[in-house]
């Protein structure tokens, strides 16, 4: 494939979307000739800069990717949707504006998993849903000018009595919304090392940079001390650092995952990067492999995990043996493609 600058291919692949409408990463990559991995980086930096969209529904795990304007063409892969989400589309595609505490439980759950459908919003201190294609206008005809609320509402959390919460149809649903619900209540602020935490870091990175200089400072004078000219004496060998437990126990469960490392590109106390490779399906696929030591993994690590995707033009795998914090949760589901989180 001829070569191409980012910029040429970000505008080909918004005209391939022009064209065929929302599409998955496989279709971009297949007219784009590029890699999947290469193909959903630049996906994603398009997300970023907001020239396209993500789909809330997956097809075969993966999102779609469409176009501002192109939402009423998502309704072709209504299809795949699960049988209680499928009932609550038909439900809003036909009556257009749903009443939420009209509906059974079950729908209710299914309407707030189908955000890409069902829109909520308030009138009265009621929670309404109206179907994508159905503008504000009509909405604000049919109640009234004063008495609706402009403001789109985010759905608050369902709540469902014991009893219900028993039935098939509503369990159903509920686990395979869970994630999506959790989303309507974005209010967790981002965690942040503790001042202690700063303060250790820093006194490791001063440690470590003394111990480098004092090293450099005994390679200087000794290299300058007089020596006979017949002496050669043999150039002073750098002991090697060594690992902590941290480094020794990602690199242990590399291997038990056999997953080769090729290459170590940064090793701290409590951090470590470096270049592995799997076996799969489709060959050898090489990984950049980030592991950290921390309780909590944020978003803003993740982000510049994306970022070191795209820099080394590989698939990110992140290591920690701490968790994801729920917005870290909700950014990994949309740059599942490129960045993998395992714990350790």
């Amino acid at each position: 494939m001829a070569q191409q600058n980012a910029q040429e291919i970000k505008e080909k692949i918004v005209l391939i979307l022009r064209r065929r409408g929302p599409s998955l990463p496989v279709h971009v990559a297949k007219e784009t000739e590029l890699t999947m991995l290469f193909a959903s980086a630049f996906l994603s930096e398009l997300y970023a800069d907001k020239r396209i969209k993500i789909s809330n529904m997956k097809v075969g795990g993966s999102p779609l990717y469409y176009l501002p304007g192109q939402e009423p063409m998502l309704e072709r892969f209504s299809n795949y949707l699960n049988n209680k989400e499928k009932e609550a589309f038909e439900m809003i595609y036909q009556k257009r504006i749903l009443n939420d505490s009209e509906q059974q439980p079950a729908i209710r759950v299914a309407l707030r998993a189908i955000r890409d459908f069902a829109i909520p919003f308030k009138n009265d201190e009621q929670i309404y849903w109206r179907y994508l294609t159905v503008l504000e206008e009509e909405v604000r005809q049919i109640f009234g000018t004063n008495k609706l609320a402009v403001k789109k509402e985010k759905a608050p959390p369902i709540f469902i009595s014991a009893e219900e919460s028993k039935k098939p149809e509503v369990q159903e649903v509920i686990v395979e919304s869970q994630q999506i619900i959790q989303q309507f209540n974005l209010g967790v602020q981002q965690e942040k090392p503790t001042k202690k935490e700063i303060k250790q870091e820093i006194k490791e990175d001063k440690k470590e940079d003394k111990i480098e200089k004092k090293k450099k400072e005994e390679f200087k004078k000794t290299d300058n001390a007089e020596k006979p000219l017949i002496t050669i004496k043999p150039q002073l060998e750098k002991k090697p650092k060594p690992k902590s437990s941290f480094v020794l126990k990602v690199q242990n469960f590399l291997t038990y995952k056999d997953i080769e490392l090729l290459e170590e590109k940064m090793s701290k106390k409590r951090e470590f990067e470096g270049i592995a490779r799997i076996n799969s399906d489709l060959g050898k696929v090489e990984l950049y492999v980030i592991a950290k030591e921390k309780k909590k993994v944020t978003e803003n690590d993740l982000t510049v995990a994306v970022q070191k995707s795209h820099s080394n033009r590989r698939i990110v795998l992140f290591l920690s043996d701490g968790s994801l914090d729920k917005k870290a949760e909700a950014y990994l589901e949309k740059y599942d493609n490129i960045v993998k989180f395992l714990k350790i």
